[in-house]
């Protein structure tokens, strides 16, 4: 397979709230957290599989400033998606002293952990791993999603692969829209296979640039 070039995507305002969030959190260089930042983390875990605004502990992460919040009873997809992204990356950096949100598009994460999992002579696509990510990206609810999401991530935190959250945090949010589910499972699905000349993923899995950590508008440093 000839080597693909792609051109980094660009963050909508979700993504960057989030990744806005995490910059608080988590130095971009990794290293100590403080305090504060371990005990939001925490918080952040016990939000894993509940509704948005459920937790009140983490409303001033997953809700304060947020383009995009409702006004009605039901969340909103935006809420959604930032719930959904932030307590994940919660459970992917705890214990982890790098930064586990990188620059390296979800589908090539999978397709780095499903390479280091699986022995040399396995076809990827047979794996666990593929199994499991194709039930992800076909899930019928939002539920069902974080559950092979949180397997994943799960497994991505033991094997010290990140991905970035920004860009998974938009395609949580596309993902709910029925017009474009398709065009989410094909991305995840080109980034899966975005491969080299020698069959290896690019190597991408490295921290973003200062100006993409800046926190976006409505979220203190």
């Amino acid at each position: 397979m000839t080597e693909q070039q792609s051109t980094p995507r660009a963050s909508g305002h979700v993504g960057n709230y989030v990744k806005g969030i995490i910059y608080r959190l988590v130095p971009s260089g990794g290293g100590q957290l403080n305090p504060r930042s371990r005990a939001q983390l925490a918080q952040l875990r016990r939000g894993v599989g509940k509704e948005p605004g459920s937790v009140p502990e983490i409303w001033d992460l997953t809700l304060d400033g947020l383009d995009g919040a409702g006004q009605g009873q039901a969340a909103t997809p935006e809420e959604n998606a930032v719930h959904i992204a932030l307590t994940m990356f919660s459970v992917h950096q705890q214990a982890k002293p790098m930064l586990m949100h990188t620059s390296t598009p979800f589908g090539q994460a999978v397709r780095r952990l499903a390479s280091t999992l699986e022995s040399s002579s396995e076809d990827v696509h047979e794996g666990p791993v593929y199994r499991r990510f194709t039930q992800l990206a076909t899930a019928a609810s939002l539920d069902e999603l974080t559950h092979h999401a949180r397997a994943l991530v799960t497994q991505m935190r033991s094997a010290d692969v990140g991905f970035d959250y920004g860009r998974f945090a938009d395609d949580l949010v596309a993902f709910q829209d029925p017009r474009r589910v398709s065009e989410v499972q094909r991305r995840w699905a080109r980034d899966f296979h975005h491969l080299r000349s020698n069959g290896s993923a690019p190597s991408t899995d490295q921290p973003e640039t200062t100006s993409s950590s800046v926190p976006p508008e409505g979220v203190s440093a």
